[in-house]
């Protein structure tokens, strides 16, 4: 090689290097960034309401819990709620999601709380969750939530003049998850063939009891078959949206009415997939029978609550129709969602109001397949307490809002 040669390879060796590395940039920068889903049946939403002595020290804190699943996730990512009414932005929070080191497709929150100023707005309102990439910056949103907030009341005493003295308290009302039921697959360990199979649904208790132990039974059969009773290990809230109310009337109140909205897991022996040779007297497993399966949840002799779903010949519980088309549920792996009948609300949950439960389900997402929610039993009490009168009245009485619109 000539010197002239040389000093032309020695010049156009470091530009093509500087080529290639713009065009490697430019390629990186052009790759579709990673998907981030919001597990939407993870989603639990409540007011925390701090309070005080004072009629002045009324309004509330909303507080969140969710799960976020994709790829890529990291300690640096974060979700931003964004509590709206009206168009307008009322209160807006941040919170970092909890990553596992050795795992990037997950991450949660636990307890999201906003701060500053209390929050008054009561009706409908809605809350839009924004996910916060670390790395990038970039802002994108996940799902807007949609409910009521409702008015309850607590006595403070009288005043000066023999008046009755309140102060308001709030909490979101949950009329219309009573449809949003799911069942969650484990996943299956060591060389087992099955996995634990977890249930949850929601409930409008009347107090502070769950389901009574020693009087619930769970049983479930497959294609119109009998009914087999199977042994429940436990059973636990995961949301739970509770007030009370008390008020002065007529005279004072000798306690208070207790409100709550309580998104319940039931934990059995029921396990989802195959046998293989396991113990499935004490452990039945679901691809022992597959077909239609219908599960009662019965206390007192009295089914009140009926679900619904398919399983495959390998166990699996089939995905919902909800799960599929232009608005899929997104769901984490292993979760679907199941259909739920309501046989008796009057004798087990406060409030039940049909046209709420057939509208939407999992905070105002709209039923894409309602036909299971067609024929529903009559509405059943109120959800939160009727209008005050005289001085001071501020209440009004239960009646279906009309939801907000969801964002695109």
């Amino acid at each position: 090689m000539t010197q002239r040669g040389h000093r032309f390879f020695l010049w156009i060796a470091p530009v093509a290097m500087l080529a290639a590395a713009l065009v490697g940039r430019d390629a990186l920068a052009q790759q579709a960034p990673p998907v981030r889903h919001l597990d939407d049946t993870s989603v639990g939403m409540w007011l925390y309401n701090p309070g005080g002595g004072s009629e002045t020290d009324s309004g509330y804190q909303f507080v969140a819990s969710l799960y976020v699943f994709g790829s890529g996730l990291t300690s640096q990512d974060a979700i931003r709620i964004d509590w709206i009414q009206g168009g307008h932005v009322l209160s807006s929070h941040r919170c970092v999601l909890s990553v596992s080191d050795d795992d990037d497709t997950s991450g949660s929150i636990s307890e999201c709380r906003s701060d500053g100023d209390l929050i008054h707005a009561v009706g409908n309102v809605q809350a839009d969750i924004v996910f916060l990439d670390g790395q990038t910056d970039a802002a994108t949103p996940l799902r807007s939530l949609t409910f009521a907030v409702g008015r309850y009341y607590e006595w403070l005493g009288m005043d000066d003049a023999g008046h009755p003295r309140h102060i308001e308290r709030n909490q979101i009302m949950g009329d219309d998850l009573l449809a949003s039921a799911y069942v969650y697959q484990r996943p299956r360990v060591d060389d087992r063939t099955s996995g634990t199979l977890d249930l949850f649904f929601w409930a409008a208790l009347r107090n502070e009891t769950l389901l009574p132990t020693g009087d619930t039974v769970f049983r479930c059969g497959v294609d119109g078959g009998t009914m087999t009773p199977i042994e429940i290990q436990g059973v636990r809230d995961t949301i739970d949206m509770n007030v009370d109310d008390r008020q002065f009337t007529s005279a004072a109140p000798d306690g208070p009415t207790h409100y709550s909205w309580r998104r319940i897991q039931l934990l059995t022996r029921l396990r989802w997939g195959t046998s293989n040779g396991q113990d499935t007297e004490t452990w039945p497993v679901t691809g022992d029978r597959p077909g239609a399966w219908v599960c009662q949840v019965r206390i007192s002799g009295q089914t009140v609550r009926e679900f619904h779903f398919t399983v495959g010949a390998d166990g699996a519980i089939a995905p919902h129709a909800e799960e599929s088309g232009a608005n899929p549920l997104s769901v984490y792996p292993g979760t679907h969602m199941i259909d739920v009948r309501f046989p008796d609300p009057e004798g087990f949950d406060f409030s039940f109001h049909p046209d709420l439960v057939r509208r939407t389900g999992f905070y105002g997402r709209p039923w894409t397949s309602p036909a299971a929610l067609a024929t529903l039993p009559a509405a059943v009490g109120l959800s939160q307490p009727a209008a005050r009168t005289g001085a001071g009245a501020r209440g009004s009485s239960r009646t279906p809002p009309a939801r907000a619109p969801r964002h695109p």
